[in-house]
């Protein structure tokens, strides 16, 4: 087959507007000293001033100067890297503004290099290559300023070779830790671990841990606690010496609280005659009416009412499943319910199934945070069976339901008759065979329903003793028998109550939005995430819920806090915890994690759910937090909304609180929403609270519109957009496409990319303040991050989502290539800047990925301010602002690869150098706009379609009118694709389909079938507008006779195009082929041999209409030859004849009041070439004898006049350019 290689055409590199999504890799060891290194924030060494010590007032402090930590975590085994690595890393956190890490799980038996020595068959002793590691690598983050505050249990897994029972061996480690709570000798031995690791000295500082004033905090358990246990289920995958031995304790709580076993069956029980029957039609007498009979897809279920189904006059309701799905809740049978606490409720009816399984039975909250309050799994065979069970619920829920799940995974019959639900019955409060005080069993999850009000609270009271102990007694041997000058913590409020945490120093939190749900086991698949924007969240979200867990006169602090990955709106995450944590007046803050325990710093792609190194959104959205936090950019709150909550209250409402939200304000009166409003806190231990607004009084706005105290935040989840505006740092944050955020003279416009959603801000570096006094400020500008060649799948159904993903969809990455792999990309965003400075007096710099200078951008006039515009053709996320006292200096370039920016200025002491990229080659397809069904290539439009769909236009292939970047043409296919059909007598299925497609050459067709290589780029790009359906686009490959070499299961992406025009770009590496269909063939074949690009809808029985201009392909990357001179970079074009060593434009900013620009002193044979700052060719001249020439601002094909904007132009002669430089069209 003969094959066409495109011929690449070469621009200059500028500000390249190439498709939204590009790879920025920040280098794993960089801490370049520039604008964006925040090192010289720390205090170096950490510890230098002092140890950091709780004030009076409840806030941190070293010396006497107040102190924020904004930190990060290291994990497992990230917490031992190779000597060569270590300084670096810490390096380039400090650059960051990083002053804390949280070194965590480090006694974990999973992952590589572990800090116990669990080779030895116990967890006694300690891996002493391990301990060398870390103990460098907590020197060199001491010298770099970062404290540490070490964790002592987290990830440990106890073993019988430890002294314990066997049964320890088969816990799981979560439920070791459980016992590790009250068994003496497990407590014993993290005392020793405590001792061991906190007596160590470190050979690199010379101190030993406790007494080294660079360990800021130590922290005692992980995520943790015997309550939390409870409500979780922990206390059932206790060991069985484990139970006995918490029996025994808990026995003896209860002979010491009551007199005699009456007593006790006397304080427990509750008994109330049965009401009236609370469903609506329980017996299927009319039909389903009051039921719903739920169905998600994939599943599919049948149902029916049969007569007499049960027995005679007992009718039943059979739900047949046809199609499965692994989701429990894809099929359900409900009906609503009103419950109340305190009151026993006794539930019966009957059930069967086709074969033996089980299914789930539960009464929950509908909506909501679905609490759950009662739940059992039954049991079902092909015969009839009656279940009954009598039970209290966790709290009055008027919004009830009776739910059966778990009917999804099998395909079978399920039939249930009889039912009754009535308010009554009888609980005794006791189980079969507790017969006296010495014989009472440990309650498990299931007596949280099964137990009386009464029973439940003694519980609690007992294990909150419990916890007591443990937690005061290893408070005191950290801080009495060690020694220890660090700060102490407990562990998380989620999951030990706030009184008890107040026995530490400093009070704790986490927080997590949309935090991946794990199906089986943590970590491991099924698992999904919903792919959702924290800035709809009409209640707050985390913050909500973290500022209702703080403790008044206690430090407090998130030790970690994360949006994981893939949720695609992730780069969100460090400016709301900044400014609400700056607003609420916290001490520490900590995404989680720098690097999860794979190393993967190197790797140049996003390694696992929560570890950020690699991901160029939270790295460079850290300098914003930095100022917001740790500069104090976001004001606190002056008023404090707080409640009283002593012991007592936390015990009664821990009886029924959840397990992973135990307890906080809201349980004593605090609306949900305050802390989006004023700061909160909890007067714990009997405490007085603060004077402040009272809780009841805080009116929360309907609208969902939130202004904190003060008016510098700003959270309206009903327009879904958080705003910052402070005298030095302001921030746009969300669906804020379209509109203009005027913060006092400072105006930030977003413009839409790939979604209207991004994430801006603006922070001052040098200077008073944004509007006044400025030296220097850094933008940062947030999308999309991903890795290359993901593919997102819907879950559960496993499909293939288009790029990028639905908003509000639950994604999951199936396979381990959907992950994809370096380098990691970014979206560009678009958005225009107005600052209230002369626009001469700025500049404005694109940044590399290490925070260096590449490229100016233009700056021009606007009503007198400076106004200028981002994008994703810089290919950058951040971006500096000099401003200078008087005209800003001209960019100088001398035409080499490498070149220099000299900036000048009274406040510049360095010459940064700038690094000119390659030059990008790239190929127009068609731009449509002469009207014809030809390509710029030579090859055909067409279109096609299966005999039963339609298509338009038909055989005779035209352009509609209309393009997307101007009023000319562009490529459209509209019609219907039939739904799948079976004609007799064959049998088989037909499938229908429809499509448009261009070919790549001219001979692409039969009967040549010629190939053209297009392996030398990238991608390809497209405008497309459409019905808001999903399409997909595919590259053909023929062999020489015509045939598919891929059976036409043919590679493609996916993409849901708006009604608006909108760029879609289709990197290689991104298409995929469908699985169990057509022939396999590697994307390298198919890429070097392409004959077409086609797009076709998605799915059949369904119309379509899509328009597509502008396509090409991209990428081609080649070295910039020595003769091509960088451009000349000007803030922008003046109105005067510019001289340019002999050859000059003039005006270099047309605006209609002359013919045209004229290029004047050119050499013989000069070409003349105009470039838009995307490196698309707009203009082409040759001027053979020289002299001057008047360009009338047509296009290439003089067809029309160039839009307004920013261009490039080039004049060369001989092949050799001379001469390049900026110019502008306005209107």
């Amino acid at each position: 087959m003969r094959k066409i290689i495109l011929t690449i055409f070469f621009c200059v590199n500028t500000a390249l507007i190439f498709p939204s999504m590009f790879d920025f890799v920040m280098d794993w060891d960089d801490f370049s000293e520039n604008t964006t290194n925040l090192s010289h924030y720390n205090h170096k060494p950490a510890g230098v001033s002092g140890y950091v010590s709780a004030g009076a007032d409840g806030r941190l402090y070293i010396n006497s100067e107040r102190t924020r930590f904004l930190g990060s975590n290291i994990t497992y085994s990230s917490c031992f890297p190779d000597a060569d690595d270590a300084d670096k890393i810490a390096k380039r956190m400090a650059s960051f503004g990083i002053n804390l890490v949280r070194w965590h799980l480090m006694d974990a038996d999973w992952g590589g290099e572990r800090l116990i020595n669990y080779a030895a068959g116990n967890t006694r002793s300690f891996n002493p290559a391990a301990l060398d590691k870390f103990d460098r690598f907590f020197a060199e983050m001491k010298e770099q300023g970062i404290y540490s505050n070490i964790n002592l249990l987290a990830g440990r897994s106890f073993v019988s070779g430890d002294g314990l029972p066997d049964s320890i061996d088969s816990m799981g480690w979560k439920e070791k830790q459980t016992a590790a709570m009250f068994n003496p000798v497990m407590i014993n031995l993290q005392k020793e671990y405590a001792q061991n690791l906190l007596a160590h000295v470190n050979p690199y500082t010379g101190l030993s841990y406790a007494e080294d004033p660079a360990v800021a905090f130590v922290e005692v358990l992980n995520e943790h606690g015997l309550i939390h246990a409870w409500h979780y289920g922990g206390m059932d995958a206790l060991g069985g010496e484990f139970k006995d031995e918490l029996q025994g304790m808990w026995n003896g709580f209860l002979s010491g609280r009551y007199a005699d076993f009456a007593s006790l069956q006397s304080a427990w029980g509750i008994s109330e005659p049965l009401g009236a029957e609370k469903l609506n039609n329980p017996g299927f007498t009319s039909g389903t009416t009051g039921w719903v009979i739920e169905q998600h897809s994939p599943a599919v279920r049948t149902y029916a009412v049969v007569p007499d189904g049960h027995s005679t006059g007992i009718n039943s309701l059979d739900i047949t499943v046809t199609g499965t799905s692994p989701t429990e809740w894809h099929v359900q049978l409900n009906q609503g319910v009103s419950v109340l606490e305190g009151h026993p409720y006794t539930l019966s009816f009957s059930a069967k199934a086709s074969a033996d399984t089980a299914i789930t039975l539960l009464i929950q909250q509908v909506e909501g945070s679905w609490t759950t309050h009662f739940s059992r799994e039954i049991n079902l065979t092909p015969q009839w069976q009656r279940f009954e069970f009598v039970f209290t619920v966790l709290g009055d829920e008027p919004n009830a339901r009776l739910n059966f799940a778990g009917m999804a995974d099998e395909a079978l019959t399920y039939s249930f008759a009889d039912f009754s639900f009535r308010q009554g019955g009888e609980i005794t409060g006791l189980k079969a065979g507790e017969e006296g005080l010495d014989s009472i069993n440990i309650f498990f999850r299931d007596d949280r329903a099964d137990r009386t009000g009464s029973a439940k609270k003694d519980w609690v009271d007992f294990l909150w003793q419990k916890e007591y102990e443990y937690w005061d007694g290893m408070n005191s041997y950290i801080k009495n028998t060690l020694g220890v000058k660090a700060l102490t913590t407990g562990t998380v409020v989620e999951t030990s109550p706030p009184n008890l945490m107040s026995v530490f120093d400093v009070v704790d939190t986490h927080g997590y939005w949309q935090h991946p749900h794990f199906i089986l086991s943590q970590g491991g698949y099924p698992w999904y995430l919903s792919n959702t924007s924290m800035a709809g969240s009409g209640n707050g979200g985390t913050i909500s819920r973290m500022g209702l867990r703080r403790v008044h006169n206690k430090p407090f602090s998130v030790t970690e806090y994360g949006h994981p990955f893939p949720n695609t709106f992730s780069s969100e995450a460090n400016i709301f915890l900044a400014a609400y944590a700056a607003f609420q007046d916290w001490d520490a803050i900590y995404p989680y994690t720098y690097d999860d325990g794979t190393k993967g710093w190197k790797t140049g792609k996003q390694n696992g759910f929560f570890d950020y190194d690699n991901d160029p959104a939270k790295m460079t959205s850290h300098i914003a937090a930095a100022n917001m936090f740790r500069r104090g950019d976001v004001a606190p709150g002056v008023s404090v909304v707080a409640v009283e909550f002593d012991s007592e209250a936390e015990r009664d409402a821990l009886v029924n609180a959840g397990a992973w939200r135990l307890v906080d304000a809201e349980a004593a009166g605090m609306k949900y929403e305050t802390p989006l409003l004023y700061r909160c806190a909890m007067a714990t231990r009997g405490e007085a609270a603060p004077i402040g607004p009272a809780p009841g009084s805080v009116v929360i706005p309907p609208d969902k519109n939130f202004t904190a105290e003060g008016g510098e935040l700003n959270w309206n989840a009903g327009s879904r957009v958080f705003t910052v505006n402070t005298e030095r740092t302001k921030a746009v944050l969300g669906y804020s496409a379209g509109n203009d955020y005027n913060f006092g003279g400072i105006v930030i416009s977003p413009a839409a990319g790939l979604r209207p959603w991004s994430s801006v801000a603006l922070t001052l570096i040098e200077g008073e303040a944004l509007a006044s006094g400025a030296q220097k400020m850094l933008i940062t500008a947030h999308g999309i991050i991903k890795n290359t060649g993901m593919t997102y799948r819907s879950y559960p159904q496993e499909a293939v989502l288009p790029f990028p993903p639905p908003d509000d969809t639950d994604i999951t990455l199936r396979y381990s290539s959907d992950w994809g792999g370096a380098p990691v990309r970014a979206e560009g965003v678009n958005c225009s800047f107005t600052l209230p400075y002369a626009w001469d007096h700025i500049k404005v710099y694109a940044l590399d990925s290490r925070g260096g200078r590449k490229v100016t951008l233009p700056v021009s006039n606007s009503g007198g301010n400076a106004l200028f515009s981002v994008n994703a053709g810089y290919e950058t996320l951040w971006y500096e602002v000099e401003v200078f006292p008087g005209p800003a200096p001209t960019d100088t370039f001398t035409p080499t690869p490498t070149s220099t920016i000299t900036p000048g200025g009274p406040t510049s002491t360095a010459t940064p150098t700038i690094t000119q990229t390659p030059a990008v080659g790239y190929i127009m397809i068609d731009d449509c706009d002469d009207y014809d069904a030809i390509n710029l290539l030579g090859g055909s439009w067409y279109t096609y379609a299966d005999s039963a769909s339609t298509v338009n236009p038909g055989t005779q292939f035209t352009m509609a009118a209309g393009g997307a970047l101007s009023t000319a043409a562009a490529a459209r296919f509209y019609g219907f694709v039939a739904p799948v059909y079976t004609p007799q007598p064959s049998g088989d299925d037909i499938y229908t389909y429809a499509g448009m497609g261009t070919q790549l050459n001219a001979a692409a067709g039969g009967p040549n079938y010629t190939g053209t290589d297009i392996s030398g780029y990238e991608g390809f790009s497209f405008y497309a507008k459409g019905d808001n359906t999903t399409y997909y686009v595919k590259i053909s490959a023929l062999d020489e006779d015509g045939v598919s070499i891929t059976g036409h299961n043919d590679y493609r992406f996916m993409f849901t195009p708006g009604v608006e025009w909108s760029l879609i770009t289709v990197p290689f590496a991104e298409m995929t082929q469908d699985h169990g269909w057509g022939e396999f063939a590697e994307l390298s074949e198919v890429l070097i041999s392409a004959n077409d690009i086609q797009w076709q809808p998605e799915g059949t029985d369904r119309s379509f209409d899509l328009w597509v201009d502008e396509i090409r392909f991209y990428g081609a990357s080649i070295p910039v030859p020595t003769a091509t001179p960088a451009p000349q970079s000007t803030a922008t074009p003046v109105r005067q004849a510019e001289a340019l060593d002999g050859v000059y434009i003039y005006p270099s900013l047309y605006d209609g009041r002359t013919e045209g620009i004229w290029f004047i002193n050119l050499p013989e044979n000069a070409v003349i070439q105009v470039f838009t700052l995307g490196g698309e060719q707009v203009f082409r001249h040759e001027e053979a004898e020289g002299g001057r020439y008047l360009w009338k601002i047509e296009n290439k094909r003089r067809s029309k006049m160039i839009a307004p904007g920013i261009y490039i132009y080039s004049v060369a002669a001989g092949g050799k350019p001379v001469r390049t430089g900026k110019l502008a069209i306005v209107r």
